[in-house]
């Protein structure tokens, strides 16, 4: 699929960057990290960090953990939405997940990047529209690993119930990973997976062809 694959080679893309460029010195004059301290003092000069932010991730493991996920998800929701609006859904509707970390703690001067909240974004729209579909998942104990089926929503409520009980249970500053960016960038997800099976044009038969295919 064309737009996964454009937003898979942008994020190894910029995987490369960081690794090339010095992101540990952040300052007012070149920052593409999304700061949330940043963003609270000049919001529209700092709004494009929700979108740079999604392509960049702290190592190859996080950049690989959030393809995994992204592949899982992203490719049967270009097939229903086609590759224009499933890009633009995910660049400028995904990235407004770091809001979460901004209301949680406007005051942070920690950089967040990664497209889990894009992803988390994804997974939200997955989960009203295909809610009873299978994902398969591999469990793996070295050398020996086993294949399985699980419907998508048994996935999605336990990765939900997860995500607030670390948001209640450790702060971003002190776990280094965003679950208020996780949980935000869902429940926008899900509102627009709601919103676009009411308003959308034939989207039954649309679902419906691509139900029989997940």
């Amino acid at each position: 699929m064309l737009g996964v694959l454009t937003l898979i080679i942008l994020q190894a893309f910029f995987y490369l960057y960081g690794i090339a460029v010095d992101r540990t010195n952040i300052s007012e004059d070149v920052v593409f990290e999304f700061v949330p301290m940043l963003f609270s003092l000049k919001p529209f000069v700092y709004s494009y960090t929700l979108v740079t932010a999604t392509f960049l991730h702290l190592n190859l493991m996080h950049l690989f953990g959030n393809l995994m996920f992204f592949l899982a998800f992203a490719r049967t929701l270009e097939r229903l939405f086609g590759t224009l609006i499933f890009m633009s859904a995910y660049i400028f509707i995904g990235a407004l997940a770091f809001i979460g970390s901004w209301l949680l703690n406007p005051d942070s001067v920690i950089p967040i990047v990664g497209s889990s909240g894009a992803i988390s974004f994804l997974m939200g729209v997955y989960f009203v529209i295909f809610p009873h579909s299978k994902l398969r998942l591999i469990f793996t104990i070295p050398p020996f690993f086993k294949r399985f089926w699980v419907p998508a929503y048994v996935y999605l409520v336990f990765w939900i119930l997860l995500q607030l009980y670390d948001i209640f249970t450790s702060t971003e500053a002190s776990s280094g990973v965003a679950y208020a960016t996780h949980a935000l960038g869902f429940l926008i997800g899900m509102t627009c997976g709601m919103t676009w099976k009411e308003l959308g044009s034939d989207t039954e038969s649309k679902i419906e062809k691509l139900r029989e295919s997940t």
